[in-house]
């Protein structure tokens, strides 16, 4: 998803060109770590320096700001993101419980108020380091956990047990699912 939604909208471009090199070159910031958000709210490859190929041309040329990406556009491309996966899950929803049973808005609602609480928290821990202050990534990591629990009692779990029989129609169908899957091996053996 962040390959055709997010990275489109942070690089200003639609699908990735190799160019010649600039007559300039883009100023970047310090190579970004490999993987997982950073302590102050950035992620990886929040620099110019992803956008370059080995050969040193430029592939594109990012939404940018003193070498990092603009925050507004970084915005846009996580709303965006997760508005697409908030509706695609919508529609798992209503193709798992059917007209008579789905409530439109849990699922999407579920991924849209993340939108604002990771903002916030890159803007939060922005500040906490100008001010000298690192917090610790398992401290972060509890924190977002206890997040996307209240969340999910409060958008994603109603739709699923109080609004339908969903959870013993899953299992119901992964027991035919294996019935008939151990059914198969056992005529393959004859």
């Amino acid at each position: 998803m962040r390959a055709i939604v997010y990275d489109p909208i942070m690089e200003g471009q639609l699908f990735k060109t190799t160019t010649a090199a600039p007559a300039e070159p883009i100023p970047s910031a310090p190579a970004a770590p490999p993987a997982g958000p950073e302590a102050d709210g950035s992620t990886p490859g929040d620099s110019a320096e992803q956008y370059k190929s080995t050969a040193g041309s430029t592939i594109c040329q990012p939404h940018q700001r003193r070498g990092h990406l603009s925050y507004a556009w970084k915005a846009l491309a996580t709303i965006a993101i997760f508005t697409i996966s908030g509706l695609e899950h919508e529609w798992f929803l209503y193709l798992m419980l059917g007209p008579g049973e789905y409530l439109p808005g849990y699922w999407l609602a579920f991924f849209l108020v993340q939108v604002p609480l990771m903002l916030g928290e890159g803007l939060l821990l922005k500040q906490l380091k100008s001010a000298g202050i690192q917090l610790p990534k398992l401290l972060r990591i509890a924190a977002w956990q206890v997040v996307l629990t209240a969340c999910a009692y409060t958008f994603w779990y109603p739709p699923v047990q109080v609004h339908s029989n969903m959870a013993p129609r899953a299992v119901a169908a992964v027991n035919r699912n294996v019935h008939w899957l151990l059914q198969g091996v056992q005529q393959l053996g004859r």
